[in-house]
């Protein structure tokens, strides 16, 4: 793939997310859990091929890295989201 194509992918969805957010009726908590599972289910084959080409083995430390970043990262969209929600300046 064109690194370009996928440098102008991510810059779209990532400007065009706190439009898409003020414009939804669902609450915050359930906008961040489906951009996480999307992103999961998006990310998780080419995690599993990447892992199975490359022999790796997940020790529990790196499991609880993940499984923590990830609690983290739904924590920080379902702020960030309530706020792109509130916001009185964005109409």
């Amino acid at each position: 793939m064109n690194p370009y194509i996928a440098l102008i992918a991510g810059v779209l969805a990532v400007t065009s997310s706190a439009i898409l957010v003020k414009y939804s009726t669902a609450d915050a908590g359930v906008i961040a859990f489906y951009r996480l599972f999307f992103t999961t289910i998006i990310m998780l084959p080419i995690f599993l091929a990447a892992r199975k080409k490359a022999k790796m083995r997940m020790l529990k430390k790196d499991l609880l890295f993940s499984i923590s970043s990830g609690a983290l990262l739904a924590f920080h969209f379902i702020l960030w989201f309530e706020s792109a929600l509130r916001s009185k300046n964005f109409s």
